[in-house]
Parts: C-alpha cells; sequence; structure tokens
C-alpha cells in the first residue's frame, strides 16, 4: 500500500514537473510584418521588451526596414509587453515607443511619423486588442487634452507662470559658477516644497493639468480592474517604475493594482520586477 502511495506521488511529481518543462519548451513564436508611412529616411525598427531601458543596447535587435516595410520572427517566454523603437529617435534620444504584445501567429503594424503617432495601428491577438482599447479609450483623449491645455497657455512665457522670488533666484542661475549653482538650485526647490515658486496664472495652469491627470488615472484604473490580464500588468508595472513620491495621490491606485495582480499572476516576471520596486519605494519613505 505503502508503494502505490509512493509510486502516485511519484507519477503526480512527474506529471507536475513534465507540465513545467513543457511550457518553458514552447515558447510563443511571433512573426512581426508591418509597413511604415511617410518615414523615407527610417531604415530600421529596434525591438526590446518595454520595461528595458532602451541604453541597454546589448538587449537590443535591430529589425531591418526594406522599402517601407518590415518582417521579422522572434520567440517569447513569457506574456509580456515589449516596444518598437525607430532608430533615429534612439539615436537623437526622443523615441517613442510602439507597445505591442507578442502572440502565436502574427502582429501586424502600419507605423507613422511622430505628428501622427496617434494613427499607429497594431493588430493580432487579444493582448493587443485590450491594449488598443485602453488607448483609444483613454490615453489618447488624455494626450490630446492635455495638448489642449499647452495651446491655451502657449503665449505664456516661463517667467509668467512663476513667482517673482523665484525667477529673481532662477536669473542668477546664468552667471554663477557651478558651486554657486547648485546653491541656487536648493533656494528654487525650497521655494517649490513651500508652494511659493508659482505666478497666480501659473497656479491655474497646473491647477488644470492636475484635475486632468487625476481623471485619466481614475480612468485608467477603472480599465484595470474591470481588465485584470497582463496588459494591465504592464500599465501598473510602467507607473510604479515613474513613482518618484510615495506621496502623490495617484500612487495608492497603484499600489492597490499590483497587489491585487500579483495575487492573479504569482508567476510571473512582473511580479518579481514589480516587488523589487515597491521594496525600493518603501526604502524611499
Amino acid at each position: 500500500m505503502r508503494d502505490i502511495k509512493l509510486v502516485a506521488i511519484l507519477l503526480i511529481f512527474m506529471t507536475w514537473s513534465c507540465k513545467e518543462e513543457a511550457k518553458k519548451a514552447t515558447p510563443t513564436t511571433t512573426i512581426l510584418k508591418g509597413e511604415v508611412i511617410f518615414r523615407p529616411t527610417s531604415d530600421t525598427l529596434l525591438l526590446l521588451r518595454a520595461t528595458e531601458n532602451a541604453s541597454q543596447e546589448n538587449k537590443m535587435i535591430g529589425i531591418p526596414i526594406v522599402d517601407g516595410k518590415f518582417n521579422y520572427e522572434f520567440s517569447s517566454e513569457e506574456d509580456l509587453a515589449y516596444q518598437l523603437i525607430f532608430k533615429e529617435e534612439y539615436d537623437k534620444g526622443n523615441a517613442k515607443p510602439i507597445i505591442f504584445f507578442p502572440t502565436e501567429g502574427s502582429v501586424s503594424f502600419k507605423l507613422h511619423n511622430v505628428k501622427d503617432f496617434s494613427s499607429n495601428e497594431v493588430t493580432g491577438g487579444p493582448l493587443n486588442s485590450t491594449y488598443k482599447e485602453f488607448t483609444s479609450k483613454i490615453l489618447n483623449p488624455f494626450n490630446n487634452a492635455v495638448i489642449s491645455i499647452y495651446k491655451e497657455f502657449e503665449a505664456v512665457t516661463y517667467q509668467d507662470r512663476h513667482s517673482t522670488a523665484f525667477n529673481t533666484i532662477a536669473s542668477k542661475l546664468r552667471a554663477a559658477s557651478q558651486e554657486e549653482k547648485m546653491a541656487i538650485y536648493k533656494q528654487m526647490n525650497a521655494l517649490k516644497e513651500q508652494g511659493l515658486d508659482k505666478s497666480t496664472l501659473g497656479k491655474e495652469v497646473d491647477a488644470k493639468y492636475e484635475k486632468l491627470e487625476m481623471k485619466y488615472f481614475d480612468d485608467k484604473y477603472d480599465f484595470i480592474t474591470a481588465n485584470p490580464s497582463v496588459v494591465s500588468y504592464y500599465l501598473v508595472i510602467a507607473d510604479l517604475m515613474r513613482v518618484t513620491d510615495r506621496k502623490q495621490p495617484s500612487n495608492e491606485l497603484i499600489f492597490k493594482a499590483f497587489n491585487t495582480l500579483k495575487e492573479k499572476f504569482p508567476e510571473h516576471a512582473y511580479t518579481t520586477l514589480g516587488t523589487t520596486l515597491m521594496n525600493e519605494i518603501n526604502e524611499r519613505k
């Protein structure tokens, strides 16, 4: 009887091990194919994970663009967000990543110039459909609203947005030595911390943007709550990577969403990365 139980346990363990090995041995193979529109000088796209820094050149893959088209096959071990970057933008330091999610089969792209970035199309697989829903319903409307605010106040100068005290201190920077600049920056930061750096008009601009940003975060995290997927997990991780001040109101939304998604995806790479980021944030408290 004991031998039968032992055999049963071994069979269960072997079955589980085989499943794990099979999962690792069958990565997702994705063909990236697309066309590049009105970008005649673009000759290369760079591929890397969306959570990786583009400065890590050893982690980037170059994809040639020939006659305005590209085709590339690659394998991924796990559902993760990836990014494509135009090499000429990367070289200039102003790259705007195109986010996508690998799927078994193909992902198709129609990529435009920077001016028409919001017209880019990425299709293929349910995760890309979910991300497209987020960008079309939430991200693009937010970006358009931000542009409207900038246009409304584009005639307002930097000096007009700041207080007399702040401008007086800032005006000393040009003639200051490097050592003197450190003291000046310290004075400028002190005014910012006290809320004395902006003029009445500057505070009006900030208030409009902050109201817009909070609506964006509310809408974004409503979407994340309603769609607990790898897409949402990527959005949360991307926000965690940008957290600099734990006291920001939006951060509570981020932390809550991460704690929920790590329970749903306990073995995912984003759980490991997110836990590390959370530890770093807590150490800065």
